[in-house]
Parts: C-alpha cells; sequence; structure tokens
C-alpha cells in the first residue's frame, strides 16, 4: 500500500505525537509505501519512512494558527509532493488528529486519494468535563472553551463529511462522534491503544504476580479532563470503607493545585503518591491494578 502522511509539527511534545511517527515507521517496515509531509525544523532522523521536507515557521499556541500555515505550505509545495510519488499514486491519505484535517482535505481532492482520519482527543468532552470541574484558572479561559467548542463542532462535521475512514480508540469516543454528526457507523472502526515495543523490555516481562488488589498505578496527566478528580472521590469513598488501597499517580501534573487541595480536602495525603512524569514499568510490577 501506498500511504501519503502528514507529521508537520517542529516538535515531539506529547505520547501521541511519538506513537504517531513510530505507527507510520512500522507501517513502512512492514513493506507498505509511507511517504510523509514532515518539518524540516523537527529534530527527527526517518528510518524507514519516505520524508518529504517541507520548511514552515511556526509558534505553538501563537498566530497565524499552525493549521494554515501547514496547508499553505502544502499548496506552495504541491507539484514537490506530487513528483515524489512518480507513478505512485498514493492509495490513501492518513493524519493523526485535527491539525492536519485542512491539509488533508485539500490533498484529498488534489489528488483524488481516500482520508483515513485517525482521531486523538475528545476536545467537545475535554472542555465539559473541565467547566463542570471549575478547573480553568481564568474566567476568560472559561469563555473561550465556549467558543472554541464552536469549532470543534465544525470540525467534528469536517471530519464526517470529509473522511473515508475514522478511527478512535475507545467505543465510547466512537458512539459520542456518531451522536453529534449523526455519520452512519460505516466505516468507523475502534482500534485500542496499547503499550507494545519498543518501550517496555524484558527484564520487566512476566513480573507482576499480583492474587490481591492493594496498591492501584494511575498512568495519565493529573488532568481533571483525564478523571483524575473522580478517581480521588472514589478513592475517598473506598477509604471511609475500610479497603486498604495504595494509589500511585503517574503522569505530567496539571492544574496541580486543584488536585493537591481535593488530596487534602479528602485526607488522602497517607495513601495517594505523586510521581511524576516517570517510567510506569516499575509500577506496573509492583501494583495490582492499572487505571
Amino acid at each position: 500500500m501506498v500511504i501519503l502522511s502528514i507529521f508537520l509539527i517542529n516538535k515531539i511534545r506529547t505520547g501521541g505525537d511519538r506513537d504517531y511517527i513510530e505507527l507510520l515507521e512500522l507501517l513502512a517496515e512492514r513493506g507498505n509505501k509511507v511517504f510523509v509531509l514532515i518539518n524540516s525544523d523537527l529534530n527527527y532522523k526517518p528510518k524507514f519512512i519516505s520524508p518529504i521536507y517541507l520548511s514552515i515557521n511556526y509558534i505553538k499556541h501563537k498566530p497565524p494558527p499552525a493549521s494554515f500555515l501547514f496547508k499553505k505550505s502544502i499548496k506552495k509545495s504541491l507539484q514537490l509532493i506530487k513528483n515524489n510519488f512518480s507513478n505512485l499514486n498514493p492509495d490513501i491519505i492518513h493524519i493523526h488528529g485535527d491539525i492536519y484535517l485542512k491539509s488533508a482535505i485539500f490533498l484529498k481532492k488534489q489528488l483524488n486519494t481516500p482520508l483515513f482520519y485517525a482521531s486523538r482527543l475528545n476536545d467537545i468532552s475535554k472542555a465539559i468535563v473541565l467547566r463542570k470541574n471549575n478547573a480553568y484558572n481564568r474566567k476568560s479561559q472559561y469563555i473561550f472553551s465556549l467558543l472554541y467548542e464552536r469549532v470543534n463542532r465544525y470540525r467534528e462535521k469536517q471530519i464526517a463529511k470529509y473522511s473515508n475512514i475514522i478511527c478512535f480508540l475507545n467505543p465510547s469516543d466512537k458512539r459520542i462522534f456518531l451522536s453529534r454528526t449523526k455519520r452512519n457507523g460505516e466505516n468507523v472502526i475502534v482500534i485500542p491503544n496499547n503499550i507494545g515495543p519498543p518501550h517496555y523490555s524484558d527484564d520487566t516481562k512476566n513480573k507482576n504476580y499480583s492474587k490481591t488488589v492493594k496498591n492501584i498505578v494511575y498512568v495519565g496527566s493529573l488532568s481533571p479532563a483525564k478523571g483524575i478528580l473522580d478517581l480521588l472521590k472514589a478513592a475517598s469513598i473506598l477509604n471511609k470503607k475500610g479497603y486498604n488501597l495504595f494509589y500511585y499517580l503517574l503522569g505530567r501534573i496539571e492544574n496541580e493545585n486543584l488536585t493537591l487541595s481535593l488530596i487534602n480536602k479528602l485526607g488522602l495525603n497517607s495513601i495517594v503518591s505523586i510521581e511524576g512524569f516517570v517510567s510506569p514499568f516499575p509500577f506496573f510490577i509492583k501494583s495490582d491494578l492499572f487505571i
């Protein structure tokens, strides 16, 4: 299969960014011809993919929007992109996240190629949860989230309209998307995320022999959008019922004051340990339940 993908960010910042480029490398390693539009400012050395370098200078969260600059650069470099294919017209355009949506729709029309859209985040539901938990530090952030929700709802409609295949990480996000966009479920699929090579090693394999539940490890950013506040409330309920449980919290710390104040309010200091952004595998070995 000949795949055209877009990876025009200038820095790999998240696990999702890393997972996406690894996916493309694995697809290429398995024999697919994978062409990737890559930002020449990105500090990344391709292994199996075929890079098509585009020079795009932008600053994250500063105008003009990166998505606008990405599409502008692709339009300007369209002939260069086409020349890389020669007689190998791509079978599919694959993107991960809506930052590339405008660019992908443009390429879909220009190359007459189906679009595979892989969803990363449910931004609308995330914003609803943050507002519900009073997680915005300033009133302006709260108001902006309401306005930006309109943008995200429009993007969802664009995804539903132009994507030939849509992929989600879990059934819940798929169900919510279909209900909001009214798209039928044809070619809307779920591919669950998992932790695989090269992120684990043999020295951590088959090391957990848990038979009871005493230690719980949570992995994810310490953000209300990830459900950390609900977890702490559940921990308080279980603690009051006499369950002797200990919680390790792993991940990037967001809304730290909100999380710490709830831990103090619920009296969980002695049974909760905030470990920060560390390798989860030592905790997988000694824990009984993974959230």
